[in-house]
């Protein structure tokens, strides 16, 4: 059963988290397949129940990847034992921990790769997703989009319409999960967050609003993946667990 701990240190090595910074932990999940059974005995009971109600191996080993992993780090981040930091969430589904840590952080799974961000000083959300080539997004777009996207939707090229989207998508959640809140709580902030193709020449961008700052970085050229923070300006660091 392999440990964690010198590949999350050679990383991280004595970078302890700054008031003035972000750090996002990007887990390539078939490459931690090593690791399942340390990952396994950090869940709470709560989680290994919810893990086994998934139906799919697939889903199931992800979940408990990315869970797995994130007790971990926040026992790195916190001084605790992984398996006893207790995990509470707000009506809208947002995770935390008790408020004398001073940390914040978000996480997001999709397909193979799962993120994580930590921040001391202010809140974040981040998000990643798989840009699937089979999604129908004529019927999404009508509903997901702001008046002013919906007008660059059908102003782009065919080929950029994907990319678009899932630039939208994940701004978009990343926002909200820093927020704290749900879709239908905040439609109306989530729908001054405008975001133009000017912005999506990049995968690596980051876009002022009134509420904070939203970075975009690229995990692999298939995904697309942003972090938002209410802070104005933190300062990225990245670390890639493989």
């Amino acid at each position: 059963m392999l440990d964690l701990k010198p590949l999350v240190f050679m990383h991280l090595g004595n970078h302890s988290l700054k008031d003035d910074e972000i750090h996002i932990w990007v887990l390539d999940l078939p490459k931690l397949k090593f690791y399942f059974d340390n990952l396994c005995l950090l869940l709470s009971r709560a989680e290994k129940s919810k893990a086994d109600k998934f139906r799919k191996d697939a889903d199931r080993i992800q979940y408990i990847q990315t869970r797995g992993g994130l007790r971990y780090l926040l026992g790195v981040y916190t001084g605790q034992k992984p398996e006893e930091i207790d995990i509470i969430y707000n009506k809208w589904g947002k995770p935390q921990i008790s408020k004398r840590y001073c940390l914040n952080f978000s996480l997001s799974h999709s397909v193979d790769y799962s993120v994580i961000a930590f921040s001391k000083s202010c809140e974040v959300g981040i998000d990643i997703e798989f840009m699937n080539p089979d999604l129908n997004l004529d019927d999404l777009v009508t509903v997901f989009l702001n008046p002013l996207e919906l007008d660059c939707w059908r102003a782009i090229s065919p080929l950029k319409k994907m990319e678009y989207f899932y630039k939208l998508w994940v701004g978009k959640e990343a926002f909200i999960k820093a927020l704290g809140k749900g879709w239908l709580e905040k439609e109306d902030i989530i729908n001054s967050l405008t975001i133009l193709p000017l912005e999506l020449e990049s995968s690596e961008e980051i876009l002022k609003t009134p509420q904070g700052s939203l970075h975009y970085f690229e995990v692999s050229p298939t995904y697309k993946s942003a972090f938002f923070s209410t802070c104005p300006s933190l300062k990225p660091c990245i670390f890639n667990l493989k």
